[in-house]
């Protein structure tokens, strides 16, 4: 499906988008292993264009592969049960910014190399 969208996107936009697909709870209700092929998931497009009206438009062109994708294993030929995580499935979320934060620090003596930002890190537990 992400291959097609692609395809759909260059026809019109060409190369002049950002588009990353997330995958959130594969088989999360019926429990199965992860390394099988996910029987239900919650898929999110995230789409930035030049432009909100591109970046819509990519969207809406998006949601309507997925919708009408064919799944060999479904009868129907297609997926027919899509839930919406936000009504209206496409959300416009406006202007995105790019944050660089770059700092260089020069130590000459190697024994006393170390960060001068505070770090703390957390596991979280599986």
């Amino acid at each position: 499906m992400q291959e097609q969208v692609h395809r759909r996107l260059q026809t019109t936009w060409g190369d002049h988008y950002r588009f990353d697909l997330k995958v959130y709870g594969a088989n999360g209700t019926i429990r199965e292993k992860s390394g099988v092929v996910p029987n239900e998931a919650v898929i999110v497009f995230d789409l930035v264009g030049d432009t909100q009206e591109e970046a819509s438009g990519m969207a809406r062109a998006a949601y309507h592969v997925a919708l009408h994708y064919p799944v060999k294993e479904y009868r129907a030929g297609s997926i027919t049960a899509i839930a919406h995580p936000y009504s209206a499935p496409v959300t416009d979320r406006g202007q995105i910014f790019r944050f660089t934060l770059n700092h260089q620090l020069v130590i000459d003596d190697e024994r006393e190399r170390r960060s001068i930002f505070r770090t703390t890190m957390h596991e979280v537990g599986r």
